[in-house]
């Protein structure tokens, strides 16, 4: 015995109903947890993600963790419920008892049909007891079965509901894709984990910030806007401190042709930082990090100072830089410097000129440099270093050269009087006093004959002259000296004149400084003119004395009377 046609029908055709309700439902559901998990995801990633991470690793997580959240309830609702129904078969007696409870005039007789018949079928007849009730009530419940509507039994209202609300949501995704298909194409490209940012009004095309800077200095920020798009009046950045601490600075704008060009910076840079400019509605995707290291410096200097070989004196050693030293003074500087380097490049320069620039020798671990440089006029020097993270020592210390240049040597003829009169055969002393600031190194005796009526300066023999012996000095100290010069043997005419002078020179190399006295002249005069010239000066100097004494005489009369006159009214 089997069940009729007309009860297996019904319950077939519920459990088609119910099966198909029920996968729509859960397909309505999935969608929905889709479209609002997706919505969701965009929220979060609009407003949250790319606001506090930007791009970066910080990014991938976050979008990593709602990806993970969204498919984690897609999963759920799949699996307990779409892939839950497919795999699901009802049994008779569940839809039995679902078309029993919709038609209540059945009065149980469908169940208990579909029970007994089972048990009948199996062949437990002691269960059912008489096999002819069971069929009678088969026959009954048959009879009743013809005018049972299986679609009562199952409400189709919720898996409608459900494919009515994922309907609605599709239509309202698809709505705002096509409203805004930036956002979304941005949006799908996130969602794939791949590098992309949002639309906005306004839109940063470049953002300048240095990588590396050194303590202390500051951190300059360039944003560049396109030009085209909202350009706000200035632009912001945030600035993260490596204690978590933050704060914002102003970007002003500046004008540069055809662009649109934000600047500003943070005035010193004390500890590694992160940077994330901004503006109007759009804010630079990633964070830039800045790295704040000590930029190299020198810690400290020696200098040993080595003189110019004919001063005579001996090398110094000096811990200052600024240097006040003779010129030609040799620096040979050694430098303690205060981080390890690649480059050191010793700089020196005359007045304001370019300086010149020589290579210095690195050593003890990279961590002292080694160079020289030669002292030729007042000016500066410095030193510049580079590090091997790129850093340079920025605008390092001046040091001051003043140069004391070696002066020209003096000298000063004493005797005779610049101009004397003499004969060809005269020989006369000369004396003079000479001085040098670093010592007289030697002085010549020079002379130039000039012909009876000739123009002293259409001459153009070549001055003589002859070395005065033992003059030599060091230092300061000043010289006196004498040389006797024999007119005979120059051999000048009568009516010549010998005009002579003196020559110092001081040691300098690899060129004496020369420094001439003052001129002095011989007139050469005839001996027998000389000799009358003589006598009559000597006549004349005789009137003269012989005056004076006349004189002299004449007030000691007067005075001696005077006092005669005087002396007879005192009594």
């Amino acid at each position: 015995m089997t069940m009729s046609d007309a009860i297996r029908t019904r319950i077939d055709l519920l459990r088609s109903r119910a099966r198909g309700a029920e996968i729509a439902r859960s397909s309505g559901r999935l969608a929905i947890i889709l479209v609002v998990g997706l919505l969701g995801w965009l929220a979060c990633d609009y407003w949250l993600v790319t606001t506090i991470f930007g791009l970066g690793w910080w990014d991938i997580a976050a979008r990593l963790a709602l990806t993970g959240t969204l498919l984690w309830l897609l999963g759920r609702e799949a699996w307990g419920g779409l892939a839950a129904e497919i795999r699901r078969h009802r049994a008779d007696d569940e839809l039995a008892m679902r078309l029993e409870e919709s038609h209540p005039e059945l009065g149980g007789r469908l169940i208990s049909t579909v029970q007994l018949m089972r048990d009948l079928e199996a062949g437990e007849t002691r269960k059912i007891g008489s096999p002819g009730l069971v069929m009678a009530l088969a026959e009954d419940a048959q009879a009743r079965a013809e005018s049972v509507d299986h679609r009562l039994a199952w409400d189709l209202r919720p898996a409608k509901s459900a494919m009515s609300w994922a309907a609605a949501l599709l239509a309202i995704g698809i709505g705002l894709a096509a409203w805004r298909g930036d956002i979304a194409a941005a949006f799908l490209r996130r969602l794939a984990f791949m590098s992309a940012h949002y639309p906005t009004a306004t839109r940063i095309l470049s953002v300048t910030i240095p990588e590396l800077v050194g303590r202390g200095d500051p951190v300059p920020v360039e944003v560049e806007v396109d030009p085209s798009s909202e350009v706000p009046e200035w632009a912001t950045a945030s600035v993260r401190g490596a204690d978590g601490r933050s704060s914002t600075i102003r970007l002003e704008r500046v004008e540069v042709a055809g662009k649109a060009v934000f600047r500003g910076s943070l005035k010193q840079a004390v500890e590694e930082v992160a940077m994330r400019p901004s503006a109007g509605d759009h804010r630079w995707e990633s964070w830039v990090a800045v790295r704040v290291l000590p930029r190299p410096a020198v810690k400290s200097l020696s200098l040993r100072l080595v003189f110019p070989e004919y001063l005579k004196q001996a090398p110094q050693v000096s811990e200052t830089g600024d240097l006040q030293v003779p010129t030609g003074t040799v620096v040979e500087v050694t430098a303690a410097l205060s981080r390890t380097v690649t480059e050191a490049v010793l700089q020196s320069a005359i007045g304001l000129g370019d300086p010149t620039q020589v290579a210095m020798e690195i050593g003890g671990q990279a961590q002292s440099a080694t160079g020289r440089f030669t002292v030729t006029e007042d000016g500066w020097w410095s030193i510049s270093l580079k590090s091997a993270d790129g850093l340079d020592s920025g605008n390092p210390p001046r040091w001051t050269i003043a140069a004391i240049p070696d002066r020209a040597p003096s000298v000063v003829a004493t005797f005779p009087a610049r101009e004397k009169d003499a004969t060809r055969f005269a020989r006369w002393p000369i004396r003079f006093v000479a001085r040098d600031d670093h010592g007289v190194a030697g002085v010549r005796l020079r002379w130039q004959i000039i012909p009876p009526g000739a123009d002293p300066d259409s001459v153009t023999a070549v001055a003589e002259g002859i070395e005065v012996p033992n003059i030599r000095t060091s230092g300061s100290e000043s010289t006196q000296g004498e040389v006797g010069f024999d007119l005979g043997a120059v051999n000048p005419e009568v009516g010549s004149r010998v005009i002579w002078w003196l020559e110092v020179r001081d040691a300098r190399t690899p060129q004496a400084n020369v420094s001439p006295s003052q001129r002095g002249t011989f007139n050469i005069m005839d001996p027998a003119e000389m000799r009358e010239r003589m006598i009559r000066d000597k006549a004349e100097l005789v009137d003269s004395i012989k005056t004076i004494r006349d004189r002299q005489r004449d007030t000691r009369d007067g005075v001696d009377g005077a006092r005669k006159a005087v002396q007879p009214g005192q009594k």
